[in-house]
Parts: C-alpha cells; structure tokens; sequence
C-alpha cells in the first residue's frame, strides 16, 4: 500500500512492493529510488538501515508524478533508531526450561513533512522493526504508535511484515491497511512472526514496518511555530503461549497493548519540530 497526498490529505493505494523487487527489465531502479529520496533529504544511514521493500514504498510516497497538489514539498525531518536484548523464553521447547534467553530487536522512528509554502500540511511517521537475532517463540506480536491528539490526527496508515524464510529462502510479506484498534492520538496492530501459508518454517531474518500519516488538527501550522511533540512507539514481544495472548486498550487518545504478563518490550521515542532539520539523529 502507499500513501497519496490528495487535498492536503493521504489516501491509501493500492501498491505491489514485490512488482518492484521481481522487475529485471528496469535499470537498478533501486539506486534510482535511493537517489531520488536522498534529494528530499533522506540521509544514506537511513537508507543502510531499511529494507528494499520500504525503499520501493517510500520512492512511491513521495515521487512527485504521484501527488495531485505539486505546490507541496517534502522535507525529510530525521530519524532515531533504537536497539534492546528482548526477553525470549518458550516454555513449549524443553531445551530453553529454566534459562532466560534473549533475541535482540531494533526499532527506527523517522518522519517526513508535508510544507506548503510556510505551512506543514501533514507527516508521514515512517516506521520500521528488525529482528537482529530471531526470536524462539515466534507467534504473534504487537505495535503500538502515539502522537499528541491536540496537534495531529491520522487519515492514512499502512503496514507491511514478514521476512526470509528457510525452505527455499521464499519471502513472505503481510500487508495492511486497517490497524487493530485507532484513537485520535494513536494505533496499534498484530505483527505475525510466521507465514501463516507455511506454519512451522523458521525464519532466517525477519522484518517489516510501515507509514502513518498524520495531518493538523489546528490550521494553519506554520514551520517558524516552534512547535514539537512526541512519536512514541512500543514494539511489545509475546515470550510465552501458555495463557497469553495480546490486545489494545484506549486511554483518551492513545492506545497500549492490554496485556503485560509473559511479555517483553522495545520503547521509543522521538522528537517531531515544526522547523525542518534535513539529517538523521537530529
């Protein structure tokens, strides 16, 4: 799925990743795709950091031809990447009783704006997560995003996961367009650990993330207001099967995950500013 402008708000389309990926007859689109959002701003750390699926979805968000307002420009805002050894212990496999393993994950939080003139007409978050080692229980996890609900509210949201895996190396890709649950200042949705065509198959990496788009709540929001809020994501890991199982609550605005027991979890967040700063890790 991608995100379109379209009055100053963002429609979800409908976008294959893998026509992209399985396309021989371009001329290293992906370098292209790189270039053209390193325009916008997009730094190449950044970019080292994700997935050619988010790359081909990103280039699709913000290529010019695609957006029906060509007075809108996007300015890239920054990222932040996140890295902790997540708790990870199935008391199904008698080999990992008694001992507290762990598999490490990594979270990256980054935003792009829509400017109008001197106005923000709207930001992309742009999401993603990483196993660096794979987790033993490998079920079914949750993500959750909040924002300040006074500012900005959400009209468009996708997500994309799923990863390698074993038998022949195929790639398994989930994508969605509706979270689990939404408030005015958050959502939150289910994240597969395994492809549900091929139960039982391990993974060899696993990966995904996603995009949602935010507009203001108050207009206009110029870029000299100064004005800044919080991106908060919580990647929550189910380490157990026995008598657990994940669901969203809403508290005002924003939604958490209504299940603590027998879980483990990766928080994180990152500043939004009104005045554009192009980089990463601003």
């Amino acid at each position: 799925m991608c995100l379109r402008i379209r009055s100053g708000k963002c429609e979800c389309l409908g976008f294959s990743i893998s026509a992209y990926a399985q396309d021989t007859n371009q001329v290293d689109v992906l370098s292209v795709e790189k270039e053209y959002l390193k325009s916008l701003g997009v730094t190449q750390d950044y970019l080292d950091l994700i997935p050619e699926e988010k790359i081909h979805a990103m280039y699709e968000r913000y290529f010019s031809q695609t957006r029906s307002n060509n007075d809108i420009t996007y300015e890239w805002g920054g990222y932040e990447t996140f890295v902790k050894d997540i708790i990870d212990i199935n008391p199904d496999n008698p080999s990992t009783r008694g001992t507290i393993s762990t598999a490490k994950l990594q979270l990256t939080i980054a935003y792009m704006n829509e400017v109008y003139g001197t106005e923000i007409r709207g930001i992309t978050v742009e999401i993603s997560y990483k196993w660096l080692s794979i987790p033993i229980f490998l079920d079914e996890d949750a993500i959750t995003v909040n924002w300040d609900s006074t500012l900005f509210n959400s009209d468009g949201f996708y997500s994309d996961m799923g990863g390698e895996f074993i038998s022949d190396r195929y790639v398994s890709f989930k994508y969605i367009s509706q979270p689990n649950k939404m408030g005015s200042g958050g959502l939150g949705w289910l994240v597969p650990l395994t492809d549900g065509k091929h139960p039982g198959e391990l993974p060899v990496k696993l990966y995904g993330g996603g995009a949602i788009h935010l507009f203001p709540t108050q207009t206009p929001l110029y870029t000299s207001s100064g004005r800044t809020f919080l991106l908060i994501m919580d990647y929550t890991h189910r380490y157990m099967s026995i008598g657990v199982s994940l669901g969203f609550s809403i508290n005002g605005g924003s939604v958490g995950i209504s299940t603590t027991t027998a879980t483990d979890n990766l928080h994180c967040e990152y500043k939004w500013k009104a005045i554009v700063a192009s980089g990463s890790n601003n």
